[in-house]
């Protein structure tokens, strides 16, 4: 997702939404949540990774965002990677993802949020045809935010170790444990 999709009007730069609200196309909201233009000035002027447009949690109350992942396969390994980054010059927020709803098992353990656009990659293993993902900041003592943006799921394709060249001058550590 890159947050382009929207069934709201476009009244400004950066928009609040309300908990609830559908006009996160395919996003269901909590808490506060804001979607803002990249290069946005009242934001830090941060340029989005992946398109026009990318999405905050904000404020001291946290907010979440989730969205139903369909179609998985029971037993198949699935690699989710988004982009993070924090408001500069602002309290740091941490963020933690989880499927199975904003109450179920995480998958990426909160941690603190970057200064600068960094993208993040963890797997799962699917345990039905379809999960809830969510993406919780919990909020904090002053104003923060988390951004997000470029968030993506794929089927885990993990690189084979034959495909690694074997040579003593070369060390390539992959993940899926191999090492030459």
């Amino acid at each position: 997702g890159d947050f382009t999709a929207y069934t709201g009007t476009e009244t400004s730069t950066y928009k609040t939404l309300s908990a609830g609200s559908t006009e996160l196309t395919g996003w269901r909201l909590a808490g506060a949540v804001r979607r803002i233009l990249s290069g946005e000035s009242a934001w830090g002027s941060p340029s989005s990774v992946s398109g026009s447009y990318f999405t905050c949690l904000h404020h001291t109350a946290g907010g979440s965002i989730s969205t139903t992942l369909t179609g998985l396969n029971t037993g198949e390994t699935y690699t989710l990677s988004w982009s993070e980054r924090d408001r500069v010059n602002y309290q740091s927020r941490d963020l933690t993802v989880k499927i199975g709803g904003c109450t179920g098992t995480d998958i990426s353990p909160a941690h603190t949020v970057p200064d600068a656009w960094e993208q993040q990659v963890v797997t799962f293993v699917a345990t039905g045809s379809s999960t809830e993902l969510c993406f919780i900041t919990y909020g904090g003592t002053a104003d923060g935010s988390v951004f997000l943006d470029a968030i993506s799921v794929k089927v885990f394709n993990p690189i084979s170790c034959s495909a690694v060249p074997n040579t003593e001058s070369s060390y390539t550590y992959l993940f899926d444990g191999c090492c030459r």
